[in-house]
């Protein structure tokens, strides 16, 4: 096995990847990174500071100066007027905690209103740059699992082994409901499948790191399959492919 391996997750909004990757993460002890938190973390605080989502230097600006990301440290006594400042707390196998100004924000961030904004910052060239430093610092012993939509093509395209997952766009969209504890009648999943097409069309046609399938990716289709069926496959490709 070679040494702090990465194991990369990407596919478009609600194919599982999540759901994978935690599963992943707390059966090989590895360390977690959701990357799609990261840009939630900036969607929801740009907007909260009354930013416009998709002013470059702007946003640019506001996470050099007003936006501070602290990975399993202790909150500060003072916070600057003005500022942002944002404690990841990481667990094995479990979604992080996240504590913007001492305030737990988890579910905010869950939200679909974040997610959509998430999704404008995230086609910012500037907001994606000064995001990967702090992707790649995340890569610690024993080694990572990497959940997102950039993960194994610009972030760790040198990973030991990538997936891609994918589902329809009506597994997808009965997935987020479910997630976001919304009905899932017909007038529901008819937004939330159209709110999932638009997000696509953003996250695969965007000037920088656009949605693809990275080179050498494991492509699974989760439509069929429960989480169970989806970790037995990538589990069993792991123990062939790097004997963990």
């Amino acid at each position: 096995m070679a040494d702090n391996p990465v194991i990369t997750i990407d596919g478009p909004a609600a194919s599982g990847k999540g759901t994978l990757a935690q599963r992943l993460s707390a059966d090989l002890g590895f360390n977690l990174l959701d990357s799609g938190l990261l840009y939630r973390i900036v969607g929801y605080t740009a907007s909260d500071a009354q930013l416009s989502l998709r002013d470059a230097s702007g946003l640019e600006v506001f996470i050099r100066d007003r936006l501070r990301f602290k990975i399993n440290q202790e909150p500060s006594r003072e916070i600057a007027p003005g500022s942002y400042e944002v404690y990841i707390f990481k667990h094995v196998g479990v979604e992080d905690t996240v504590s913007i100004n001492g305030r737990n924000v988890n579910l905010v961030l869950r939200s679909q209103e974040t997610g959509v904004n998430s999704s404008i910052v995230s086609a910012v060239p500037e907001v994606r740059h000064l995001l990967i430093p702090i992707q790649r610092a995340m890569l610690t012993p024993p080694g990572l699992v990497a959940d997102g939509r950039d993960m194994g093509t610009v972030v760790f395209p040198d990973a030991q082994l990538k997936f891609y997952l994918d589902a329809s766009v009506g597994t997808r969209a009965r997935r987020r409901l479910d997630q976001l504890q919304k009905p899932v009648d017909q007038s529901s999943l008819v937004k939330m499948i159209s709110e999932l097409e638009q997000r696509d069309k953003r996250d695969r046609t965007r000037d920088i790191a656009p949605l693809k399938i990275p080179e050498n990716a494991q492509i699974l289709d989760t439509t069929n399959l429960t989480i169970d069926e989806m970790f037995t496959v990538a589990r069993t490709t792991i123990r062939e492919q790097i004997l963990i």
